[in-house]
Parts: C-alpha cells; sequence; structure tokens
C-alpha cells in the first residue's frame, strides 16, 4: 500500500524497529511527496486465502467455499485441503474467520493502525499525485481510480522521452 501523507503526518511516523520505514521521501515532476508505504506480507488474494484457512483451525471445510467444493488448494507449494461445510458456505461466518485472519483486534501501539496492529495514516487530502499523472481530473472537486489507471500512468512515467 502506497499514498501520499502530510509532512506532519511523515514526522510523526513510528520507526520500525528492524524493518523498512513506513515513510519515504520521493520526488514526482519535481515536486516531494511524503509516502506511507507498507507491505502486508501474508495478505495478497492468494496468501489472505491462505490466513483464512489456517485460521479454520484443523478443519478442511470452510464457511468460505462454496457448497458442493471437496479439493485442494495449494499455495507456495503447499496444499490445503478445502472444502464446503455440510450446511453450504455462509457469508456471516467467513466474514468471522476473514476478521481472525486478519487479526481485526490485535493490539495497536499507535493512534491509528489497520489489521494486525499495523500503523496506517491517513491520506493527506492535498497531495495532488493523481492529478500530476494524470489519473484524477484536477477540475473535479474529488475523482475515482481505477488499479488500470495507475499503471498507464506508471507506463507514461518511464517512458523515455
Amino acid at each position: 500500500m502506497a499514498y501520499a501523507i502530510s509532512k506532519g503526518s511523515a514526522l510523526k511516523a513510528p520507526k520500525v524497529p528492524n524493518g523498512e520505514p513506513y515513510v519515504l521521501d520521493k520526488s514526482l515532476l519535481g515536486t516531494n511527496y511524503d509516502i506511507y508505504i507498507h507491505s502486508y506480507l501474508n495478505y495478497g488474494q492468494l496468501a489472505a486465502r491462505t490466513e483464512i484457512f489456517k485460521a479454520s483451525g484443523n478443519s478442511s471445510s470452510s464457511p468460505c467455499i462454496l457448497g458442493g467444493y471437496n479439493g485442494y488448494y495449494t499455495y507456495n507449494g503447499v496444499d490445503y485441503k478445502a472444502s464446503s461445510p455440510k450446511q453450504g458456505s455462509s457469508l456471516k461466518k467467513c466474514r468471522t474467520l476473514a476478521k481472525k485472519a486478519l487479526k481485526i483486534k490485535a493490539p495497536c501501539k499507535h493512534k491509528k493502525c489497520t489489521f494486525g496492529g499495523i500503523w496506517m495514516e491517513e491520506v493527506d487530502k492535498d497531495s495532488k499525485i493523481s492529478m500530476l499523472v494524470g489519473i484524477i481530473d484536477p477540475k473535479k472537486p474529488s475523482g475515482r481510480a481505477k488499479p488500470i489507471q495507475y499503471l498507464y500512468a506508471a507506463t507514461l512515467l518511464a517512458t523515455p522521452k
């Protein structure tokens, strides 16, 4: 996850013992930005599914698996027996299991945390990175961006002129 935060927030960022810093100072098109950056190891789409299986304990059935499925899920060279419960999948039970896997209730040593007790700062509302690279229309008060737009912008910025 990466996004611009205010200079004040960057100065207050906690130090990560023996790890990557939460904030990097980066320059884009002649302007310096403080960028919050954190990789949520084990929580990408495929890895998170594994974490949910682990949170299920010793059971091979999971309320997150659609009814009728009985097979294996392989991730990182490890096979996980996966099947739907006899009563079928359950959004409510799956959500509870996902929250357990995400460690939603982990202690937070900071004012603001995401899951797992990881420090997180709010997006700098004055940041214009998305506007500078053409992802958001600067004439509009707000905007939405799709991930593919970031790929296009990164490709344009990386292309020698």
